[in-house]
């Protein structure tokens, strides 16, 4: 809700309870995960088994959803050791990083 047109995807209830996957409008998974690995926070863009292959999520592919919502997707996964600290920061940032992705996207395509 913070993040506008942010989707989670995937099935509301029936999920793994520590896993999260949203696709962010007007940014680009890669984009993403760099921008937040310099705030210190790790995502990923695929699924684990995929992990590091820079290939778009087979899962997600496979679901059917919009290739615009494949290439713009985050998974998060906690830990026994992730504090609320950790989600609340990193939710801070994920609205300033989209804020700013979707500030350039809008300006290129003015």
């Amino acid at each position: 809700r913070a993040i506008k047109g942010a989707q989670v995807n995937g099935h509301p209830q029936n999920r793994l309870y520590n896993t999260l996957n949203v696709s962010f409008p007007h940014a680009q998974t890669e984009t993403l995960i760099i921008s937040l690995d310099f705030k210190g926070i790790c995502v990923s863009g695929g699924s684990a088994c995929a992990s590091g292959s820079g290939q778009a999520s087979y899962v997600l592919n496979a679901m059917g959803l919009p290739e615009v919502r494949v290439r713009s997707a985050l998974r998060f996964s906690l830990s026994k050791y992730t504090k609320t600290s950790d989600i609340t920061k990193t939710i801070e940032e994920i609205k300033h990083v989209v804020k700013r992705l979707q500030s350039l996207s809008s300006s290129w395509n003015s």
